[in-house]
C-alpha cells in the first residue's frame, strides 16, 4: 500500500531533471506502462524513449544485448567534448 501511495503522490512539477534520461519499455509490456513511459518521455526534456521489440518488463534479462547497446549509445551520446575531443564536464 505504501508503494502505491508514493506512486500516486509523485508530482513531476516538483522533480528536477538535470541529467539526460533513458526510458525503456518492452513491446509486450502492459499498455498502461507504455503510456506512462511515453508521457514521462514527453515531459522530460532531452529524454530518450525506446520500445524494445519482443521484450516484456525485464529488458536487461530478456534482451541483454539490446539493453547493453542502447545503454552504451545513450551514454556515449550524452558525453560532451570540446573541439579537440576532450570531455567537457556539465555543470
Amino acid at each position: 500500500m505504501n508503494m502505491t501511495k508514493e506512486n500516486m503522490e509523485f508530482n513531476f512539477d516538483k522533480a528536477v531533471y538535470r541529467v539526460p534520461v533513458m526510458i525503456l519499455t518492452g513491446e509486450r509490456e502492459k499498455e498502461v506502462v507504455k503510456k506512462s513511459a511515453e508521457k514521462t518521455a514527453n515531459y522530460i526534456k532531452d529524454s530518450k524513449y525506446y520500445i524494445v521489440e519482443g521484450a516484456g518488463h525485464g529488458i536487461p534479462y530478456e534482451k541483454p544485448e539490446v539493453f547493453n547497446k542502447l545503454l552504451l549509445k545513450f551514454i556515449s551520446d550524452s558525453i560532451i567534448t570540446d573541439s579537440q575531443g576532450f570531455i567537457v564536464k556539465q555543470g
